[in-house]
């Protein structure tokens, strides 16, 4: 996903883990909302640890599932409980009641009993930090995928374009001159044929085109053949049916000729 695709998918999961609850709860009990009871200290601090947590999960499994490294697992979960307990603990038990005279747990709480007590919730924030990551991880993975398969298919038009063997364009350059040395009148309808090709294989970039445009580089190409021989050489050709409009993919033709 895109940058802002990334903040806003945070941006809304962090509105709903603080407010979202609170809003759903005010609407069913038939609660007032008023901003003592939806701006207060802890709502700014489940703000600062649960993004906190969200970016170092996506930061731990970018380096690790990607790479395979799933014996890191296991770890970077447990760094992520420390990490979500720790900021919180801060957060709302030191500097909390510094400045606010507010804190979230009892004054007294041992440091097991909340480390266990945030265990539970820090694994809720860990999975939902894990599911953005691998949402963005999918997307971005698609996005590479149609990148290279857009290379692909430019490779394989850049391939087909290549068919064109050079020889073939400097013996029709020495056929032009000939017709033009000796006046024929052959010589402007050669050049402009010779022109209508190379503009199309220079400066056709569409993955389709219509078989009448493929067809006509076909016959320019036949044309400009023509003049290696004297006499001139039978071509058999049959179209059937309403052709004209077919979408193909440009330079299809060429290995054939």
């Amino acid at each position: 996903m895109t940058r802002t695709q990334r903040y806003l998918s945070y941006a809304v999961v962090i509105f709903m883990m603080v407010w979202g609850l609170d809003l759903i709860n005010a609407v069913k009990f038939n609660q007032p909302i008023t901003p003592g009871n939806s701006f207060s200290p802890l709502h700014f601090s489940q703000i600062i640890y649960s993004l906190g947590t969200f970016l170092l999960c996506r930061e731990l499994f970018r380096r690790i599932i990607p790479q395979r490294k799933y014996i890191w697992i296991l770890p970077a979960v447990i760094i992520l409980i420390l990490f979500f307990t720790i900021t919180r603990y801060i957060l709302e038990e030191v500097l909390s009641p510094l400045f606010f005279d507010y804190r979230n747990y009892r004054e007294g709480t041992s440091i097991l009993y909340y480390i266990l007590d945030n265990a539970y919730y820090a694994l809720v924030y860990i999975m939902l930090g894990t599911l953005l990551y691998l949402l963005d991880a999918q997307i971005q993975q698609q996005k590479d995928q149609a990148a290279l398969m857009q290379k692909n298919r430019e490779a394989e038009l850049q391939f087909l374009r290549t068919q064109i063997n050079p020889h073939f364009l400097f013996n029709t350059l020495n056929n032009i001159y000939s017709l033009v040395y000796d006046k024929s009148p052959e010589a402007p309808g050669a050049v402009l044929q010779l022109s209508a090709l190379m503009r199309y294989l220079l400066y056709e970039k569409n993955e389709r085109v219509p078989l009448k445009k493929e067809w006509d580089y076909i016959q320019h190409f036949i044309a400009l053949q023509q003049l290696r021989f004297e006499q001139q050489v039978e071509v058999r050709q049959r179209l059937n049916g309403n052709w004209e409009d077919w979408p193909i993919a440009p330079y299809l033709f060429i290995p054939f000729f």
